[in-house]
């Protein structure tokens, strides 16, 4: 899968994304209603919309003051970071 994101970088994606932390509540709601939810690994405090959401997945800081120690322990395989969510592909 080729992308080409909102500043020109072209991102090569080998597989379906399968672990995501959103990190804007909007696009954490989106993707829940897109059916993504148990793809999300990681949210905002700030994700709160659908209130299930903040069940299942982890909360990974704030919208401006991420814990990335946390995020570290959730990513094991490469990862991109986009304006809304940092989207990790499975190693294959």
């Amino acid at each position: 899968m080729n992308i080409r994101d909102q500043i020109g970088h072209d991102v090569v994606l080998n597989s379906t994304p399968t672990r995501i932390i959103s990190l804007v509540p909007s696009q954490s709601e989106l993707l829940h209603y897109l059916g993504c939810e148990k793809s999300m690994i990681g949210i905002t405090r700030f994700c709160t919309h659908p209130k299930e959401l903040r069940k299942n997945v982890k909360i990974i800081g704030g919208t401006k003051d991420l814990d990335f120690e946390n995020i570290k322990l959730l990513i094991f395989t490469n990862g991109i970071y986009t304006t809304f969510a940092f989207v990790c592909v499975n190693a294959s």
